[in-house]
């Protein structure tokens, strides 16, 4: 069935869009959806569990704001997540534990503390070095702005995991 076409005027393209409300997580709500989620098989080989911090202001965005995702990735002692690429840029900051993400081949190592930016359209893969402790990072991901303007795109690295051609200090 086809959707059937609308017309509208300038004026009703001009009326901006209703007001994101402001939201709030705290720590301790973050951390038991990070734990329940853990208690379940992981669905994605890609990234560990991860919980996003979804404003339903944004509606079909799903994002924290209109063009910003913010998440926490839990990665498990020894885990190694598969290499992936998308259309969306992201930023990490390495809440928890130490570890290292291999971006294009290219080997970065992260401790707590850390941030590392991720360039859209990049192969990468992160990977928790430490095998008795959990490794946190917090994502920030233009993902919603990608969906707006309908430009998301993934791509799986064939075989899984990407050889690394050179280490960054």
């Amino acid at each position: 069935m086809t959707e059937a076409r609308k017309f509208i005027t300038y004026l009703d393209a001009m009326t901006p869009p209703s007001r994101i409300q402001p939201m709030k997580w705290s720590r301790e709500e973050i951390y038991a959806e990070l734990e329940r989620l853990r208690q379940h098989p992981k669905k994605d080989p890609r990234a560990g569990t991860i919980v996003s911090l979804y404003n339903p202001s944004t509606g079909n965005l799903l994002g924290t704001t209109p063009s910003i995702l913010a998440g926490f990735q839990w990665i498990e002692p020894g885990e190694h997540g598969q290499a992936h690429k998308h259309t969306f840029a992201g930023i990490y900051y390495v809440v928890r534990g130490r570890g290292y993400t291999i971006v294009d081949g290219k080997k970065i190592e992260w401790k707590e503390g850390d941030v590392l930016a991720l360039p859209p359209w990049s192969f990468h893969e992160n990977v928790n070095a430490d095998p008795a402790e959990p490794a946190i990072l917090l994502g920030v991901f233009d993902l919603p702005l990608m969906m707006g303007l309908r430009i998301l795109l993934e791509e799986e690295f064939k075989g899984g995991y990407q050889p690394v051609v050179e280490v960054v200090p």
